[in-house]
């Protein structure tokens, strides 16, 4: 390289066109290919590195890759919405209500004549008729007695009465849907602006489960 430069220069004071000659052009593109060349081979101030290409196992699963920060970001608190505000839902119908009523007893009265029998008969016991002839009939067919022969007088049930104590009715009602519902959230420390990428993690679980190869340029050397 130090002679295309020597070579250059004697061109150059001799005052030779580089238009004429494809010898000028040859040196200059020779001097700008070392000069690349150089500066491929020179890393971070006289670093002579090399580079190589490396394959590295990308997992579905993160936890089992390498997250290698590039740029670094910025702790901030940001809130996380666990369940989102949520509006009532809503709509009215109509709606009947049957008539709230309960049964009162109607009472009337009746006669009534008891038959009893003696001692030695005391296998029956006394009944209750409605009717003087039945009461009679069923004393004389027994040896009986007629307690009273008038009667006695009894209060019974006749029938009942509806009483209403509430009469039928419809309403319009609201009915709810869905319930309102208050946000409901936390706050948690997130990294803002992080820039990275993941790499291969455990090399043991390469080439397992669901995943990808990826291939990564690594640069290597040692200082000149």
């Amino acid at each position: 390289m130090k002679y295309l430069w020597i070579l250059s220069i004697v061109l150059s004071l001799t005052g030779v066109s580089p238009d004429r000659f494809s010898l000028v052009s040859y040196v200059r593109e020779s001097i700008q290919r070392e000069l690349e060349k150089a500066g491929a081979e020179l890393h971070h101030e006289g670093t002579r590195t090399s580079v190589t290409t490396r394959n590295m196992w990308i997992s579905v699963n993160e936890e089992n890759n390498l997250w290698v920060v590039d740029v670094q970001g910025t702790p901030k608190e940001v809130y996380i919405v666990d369940s989102p505000e949520r509006e009532e839902i809503s709509h009215y119908e109509r709606v009947h209500h049957e008539a709230v009523t309960h049964q009162e007893p109607v009472y009337g009265e009746r006669r009534y004549w008891t038959v009893t029998f003696p001692a030695a008969s005391s296998v029956f016991a006394p009944e209750t008729y409605y009717s003087y002839e039945e009461a009679l009939s069923a004393a004389g067919a027994r040896d009986g007695n007629i307690v009273n022969a008038a009667g006695d007088i009894e209060r019974y049930i006749v029938s009942y009465n509806t009483v209403v104590d509430r009469e039928a009715y419809d309403e319009t009602v609201k009915v709810i849907d869905q319930y309102a519902r208050a946000e409901v959230g936390h706050y948690e420390t997130k990294i803002l602006g992080e820039i990275g990428h993941w790499e291969q993690g455990n090399a043991e679980l390469a080439g397992i489960g669901e995943g990808h190869y990826i291939s990564k340029m690594i640069r290597s050397g040692a200082e000149q």
